[in-house]
Parts: C-alpha cells; structure tokens; sequence
C-alpha cells in the first residue's frame, strides 16, 4: 500500500511538473526570448513599429516556402535589402501594397529583393501561385512558413514590411500599407548608416 501511494505521489509530481514547464513555454513568446544569434537578451532593445533596430539583430536562416514549391533560405538573399511583405490573399489594403512594391521595384531595381509572405495559415502554395499570376506580379511569393515572422513581429495587421539590410540583419517594420517613396528613402538612409 505504501509503495502505491509512492508511486501515486510521484506520478502527480511530474504531471505538475510538465504542466509547469508547458505554461511557460506557451507564455515566452520570440519576442520575449531575445536573440539567439547574438547571445544577448536583456540587452537588445524591443522592437518597435518604425524604429530602425540598427544591426542589433541578425536574422534567423528561415527557410521560405515560395510560391513555386522550392525552399528559400533567408540567408540565400543577403548582399541587397529585402523587403519583406507580410500579406494575406483577402486583403484589400494588400492591393494597394502590392501597386507600391511594383513602383519600389521599378525605382530601385535589382538594389532590392522583394518577397511577398502570407501570414494566412490556411494560404496554399498553390494559392499563392494563383495569386501572383492573377494579378501580374513579378516578385517572389510565398508562405510565412511555421510562422516565423508573424511570431518573431507579433504581427497584427496586413499588410506589414520588414526590411531587411544587406548584412542580414532586421532593421524596421511598418504596419499597414507603406508607400514606395517612403520605403525607398528609408533604406537610402540606412544604406548610408
């Protein structure tokens, strides 16, 4: 009887225990937990909505799920800015990004990299493939592949831009739809930091 009520105790301990341990995973949110590639955490200043970040924090080797069906490494993409657009497909403001991405692409050229992401779990890469062709565009499309960047931002609203510098690092985001000549003169400024 004594070694029942043993075992009964101990197995209460570690359901504890793990439920323990589960809470706090589902509370430390990648915001919260800092960068890992820098080793740093307390000392990394938050991120914020139009605050360039500086190289404060380099971007993670995500690999992207595009549109075409092939993986691409975030890493793959470094030696020009990129600018990344978290969308979704039922999004009229996305519209209108999309419209001040082709102008941004035009002004810049290949100094860029555009990439288009949607945040929408339930997006296909079929869909997207569909989506790129329906309305005539000629950048990268894809998916925000196990949410990287919709976790890592906390995004909250489509569209949003990440912008990130040619060393790899991220440098700013912008919630809703930014326009071309304000994306263009802010990696101009950066460019020249």
């Amino acid at each position: 009887m004594e070694t029942e009520k043993m075992v009964i105790g101990g197995v209460l301990v570690a359901i504890i225990a793990v439920g323990l341990l589960i809470g706090v995973l589902l509370v430390m949110t990648p915001s919260s937990i800092g960068d890992t590639n820098s080793g740093e955490s307390s000392s990394i200043p938050a991120l914020t909505a139009d605050s360039d970040f500086g190289q404060t924090r380099k971007a993670p080797d995500w690999g992207l799920l595009m549109s075409t069906g092939d993986v691409v490494q975030l890493s793959s993409l470094e030696g020009k800015f990129i600018v990344v657009d978290l969308m979704s497909l039922n999004c009229p403001s996305c519209e209108t990004q999309n419209d001040e991405l082709d102008t941004l692409i035009d002004a810049m050229g290949d100094s860029i990299e555009v990439v288009s992401l949607s945040v929408d779990v339930s997006t296909s890469v079929s869909q997207m493939e569909q989506y790129k062709i329906n309305n005539e565009i000629g950048w990268s499309h894809g998916l925000d592949t196990n949410s990287v960047f919709t976790y890592y931002f906390n995004i909250r609203y489509t569209p949003t831009i990440v912008i990130i510098d040619a060393d790899g690092y991220f440098r700013m985001y912008h919630e809703g739809v930014w326009t071309s000549t304000d994306i263009q003169s802010t990696i101009s400024l950066m460019d020249r930091a």
